[in-house]
């Protein structure tokens, strides 16, 4: 692996090299060079080599203790898509004031690839929608529920549309422009869940409109 990490990027070169002269040493007897810490030992040439892919990867020691400080003891693995995402302690400590109880860094790292901020779920609490979960607020941010979308059904006689419906609304094309075009084929006020019916259906209002006539 040392060959390969210095192939791809010239600080990782010498390692190898001194890795092995490191263990040339312990094989010769001279167990020093096992652990020694002011030495060129094998455990001073593995923890430089960490730190150094740490650096790499955008981690370092000061954010991974601060993800420890708040309750996220994780694999390598796992502390690298929180930084790629900037899932930092200030992010996390704005998650955790909305109740959404304990939050895994899976959801954390979804919050931030899909746009969950503190400021989107206030705007939606401002709407109406003072409990949605984190399944609800990744639903809505993933299939673009929006706080526009909703004004503008409501604007349209729809103030009570559920959140499940909103999603579904989004989902299946069941736009402002589609009900307004259902109330120009003679079917104003149709209940939310007849139009979103209309759309899995394939139903267009032009056929309403000729149903109507008919």
């Amino acid at each position: 692996m040392g060959q390969q990490l210095a192939a791809a990027l010239d600080r990782f070169s010498g390692y190898p090299e001194r890795y092995s002269a490191a263990l040339d040493k312990v094989d010769r007897g001279q167990r020093a060079w096992v652990d020694q810490p002011r030495i060129d030992s094998c455990h001073t040439v593995w923890m430089e080599l960490h730190e150094d892919l740490l650096a790499t990867l955008g981690l370092d020691v000061v954010f991974v203790k601060s993800l420890l400080a708040e309750g996220y003891r994780l694999s390598l693995d796992d502390y690298v898509p929180m930084r790629i995402f900037d899932v930092s302690p200030a992010f996390i400590g704005e998650m955790r004031s909305l109740g959404l109880g304990r939050l895994s860094h899976q959801d954390l790292v979804a919050f931030r690839i899909h746009g969950v901020t503190p400021q989107f779920a206030a705007q939606m609490r401002r709407l109406g929608f003072p409990d949605l979960s984190r399944d609800d607020l990744l639903a809505f941010r993933i299939h673009g529920v929006t706080g526009e979308f909703i004004l503008d059904l409501r604007d349209l006689g729809y103030a009570d549309v559920t959140a499940d419906d909103l999603v579904a609304a989004r989902i299946h094309g069941v736009t402002p422009e589609f009900i307004r075009e259902v109330a120009h084929a003679g079917y104003k006020g149709l209940p939310f869940a007849d139009l979103i019916d209309l759309r899995i259906r394939g139903v267009r209002p032009q056929e309403l409109r000729r149903t109507r006539i008919d």
